[in-house]
């Protein structure tokens, strides 16, 4: 199945992925609608209850938020994904805390054969600018063996867009993007902006408040 993703001035043709659904599977998961809409389209071909969660503590209540977030997804969509597992201490840099909790679940729970992430890229300063530090992401998408980026030459508009098509944009009002504050948007960080071009490229509204 093929989607094309996107506005019109930068569509992208994507390829579902396809899983194997004998291996562990296992997802990063903040919170954030990324790594909400890659749990979904991973959930369309494995079964929720074979989905292994993980989740940083991240200063910006990431996990409560993950723990929310899983709520929600099983009562709105009726699966049986389990609470998210707690990696890593969320100390350091956004993308060092990243990094740890990667690492503490391929050292400790070695029978994950594949650990998705969503990682994808920020926009290009040609089209927009935020007045904001840009996110250090991830230069490729061969990090390690274990570790797939399906997402990883994408705008988030183009992530968006898998939600819209798939009827999945309920998750816009499970999901906190926001890094500074644990509730609520500052409206300034990098996260906040970049969601709100994004779902406005689309033509979109975002009906989240979280």
């Amino acid at each position: 199945m093929k989607l094309e993703l996107g506005p019109a001035t930068d569509k992208i043709l994507f390829q579902l992925p396809t899983f194997d659904i004998n291996q562990p599977i296992g997802i990063m998961l903040s919170g954030g609608l990324d790594s909400a809409i890659l749990l979904m389209l991973i959930n369309k071909f494995v079964p929720s209850e074979k989905i292994h969660i993980f989740t940083v503590p991240r200063p910006d209540n990431a996990y409560y938020h993950s723990s929310n977030l899983i709520n929600k997804i099983n009562q709105k969509y009726k699966t049986n994904f389990r609470q998210p597992c707690m990696v890593s201490d969320g100390i350091g840099f956004h993308g060092r805390q990243v990094w740890n909790g990667i690492l503490e679940v391929l050292n400790f729970y070695t029978f994950i054969e594949t650990l998705y992430l969503a990682e994808n890229k920020p926009p290009d300063e040609v089209q927009i600018k935020f007045d904001t530090i840009y996110p250090i992401r991830a230069p490729n998408s061969n990090s390690h063996d274990k570790v797939k980026m399906p997402f990883w030459s994408f705008k988030k508009y183009h992530i968006i867009d898998i939600a819209s098509q798939m009827k999945w944009l309920e998750l816009l009002n499970y999901t906190h993007s926001c890094c500074v504050q644990p509730e609520g948007r500052c409206n300034k960080c990098f996260n906040c902006l970049e969601r709100d071009w994004s779902i406005k490229q689309l033509n979109l509204i975002d009906t989240g408040s979280i």
